[in-house]
């Protein structure tokens, strides 16, 4: 289904005008919504990526989240108070009295419909009946899915999202400020010897980020050369064996783990998970696991392809090149500046494979 359900609704344009005097619409929108209105002959509505079109004449206000990524990116767009629901992986302190309907893939379908939401995002499923995209029709709730990969995939949802929310300048700053901070992480590691790095997303059997995903992209921006190149297994996120690790023989190995907070490099501080790993039979003939070279990631930052890529990129880059000095404020997260003095880098879940 790709329209909310049936209720009364005011004009459009008398609503949005509404929204912009309660902070929740951008004044360009009304007019573009005139402009695309009926009989202006231009297509209004968004594609999501289940080739369903979903109309953008009336801002979405009751939005029930399911993939974590786009969660953060409706805060950082300025709109948490319009979240009406979440998954139990969304644990940012905006979202604690937002309700939780449980798993990203398994929510509660009878919590979500009891929140009456005008805008379910969803990953992309085959659809049909036994899926959560046709449970969700079953139920007559509007489902938005998403197939999120790469760094291109967010920024178009990031446009779509904007688009449904009536926020397109706020999702265009944010698209320009992701782009700006992917951007100074690049320039800081410029010129610096690129290691090869396996970002491996589990570890039994092992798995690990191939060619075009967004992790891959994050790799490149921190200034390191992911081993799993287009030459190696097929896949987005293909399974690969120990023999293919130890063939490849990265110069790093990242790990996620959960809840880790700040990267760290094993050779100084390995989290237990890390451990384990240096200890495990057959992963100790890596030379990068024997002499320790594995950087621990958090995977609540690295499971999600969103609007702190940036943030991603460069915790990893100061793992990687521990010697290069990033721009002030971006491991804080914060957008990179235009200039200004720099400073060197400080020690400071929900999805289809990977993530919890």
């Amino acid at each position: 289904m790709t329209t909310p359900a049936k209720t009364y609704r005011p004009s459009r344009l008398l609503l949005c005008a509404t929204l912009i005097l309660g902070g929740g619409c951008e004044p360009g929108e009304v007019a573009r919504e005139a402009r695309g209105g009926a009989g202006s002959g231009q297509k209004v509505g968004v594609v999501d990526d289940a080739g369903r079109e979903h109309p953008t004449a009336t801002a979405r206000t009751r939005v029930a989240s399911l993939v974590p990524g786009m969660t953060e990116t409706v805060i950082a767009l300025g709109a948490t108070e319009r979240l009406v629901g979440r998954t139990r992986y969304d644990d940012q302190p905006e979202l604690v009295e937002v309700p939780s309907v449980g798993g990203g893939l398994d929510p509660s379908l009878e919590h979500l419909a009891q929140l009456s939401p005008d805008l379910v995002i969803a990953w992309k499923d085959a659809g049909g009946l036994g899926t959560l995209s046709g449970r969700l029709d079953a139920v007559g709730l509007p489902v938005f899915q998403v197939e999120i990969e790469s760094t291109a995939d967010f920024r178009r949802h990031a446009e779509n999202l904007g688009r449904l929310l009536h926020l397109s300048s706020s999702a265009s700053a944010l698209i320009a400020e992701l782009d700006q901070g992917l951007a100074a992480v690049r320039d800081a590691v410029e010129g610096e010897r690129a290691p090869t790095v396996l970002f491996l997303a589990q570890r039994d059997p092992p798995m690990a980020a191939g060619a075009g995903t967004f992790i891959d992209s994050l790799l490149v921006a921190a200034g390191g050369i992911n081993v799993l190149d287009d030459s190696g297994p097929a896949g987005d996120w293909p399974l690969i064996s120990l023999e293919h690790i130890l063939w490849r023989d990265p110069d790093f190995l990242v790990m996620p783990v959960v809840g880790l907070g700040e990267a760290r490099d094993a050779r100084q501080d390995a989290p237990p998970e890390v451990e384990a790993l240096l200890r495990a039979p057959g992963w100790r003939e890596i030379d990068a696991v024997a002499h320790r070279r594995v950087v621990a990631v958090d995977a609540g930052l690295f499971a999600r392809p969103g609007p702190r890529m940036a943030l991603a990129a460069a915790s990893l880059a100061a793992r990687l090149h521990p010697d290069v000095r990033l721009p002030v404020g971006l491991l804080a997260g914060e957008p990179p500046s235009s200039g200004g003095p720099e400073a060197p880098p400080t020690g400071d879940e929900d999805r289809p494979p990977p993530g919890p």
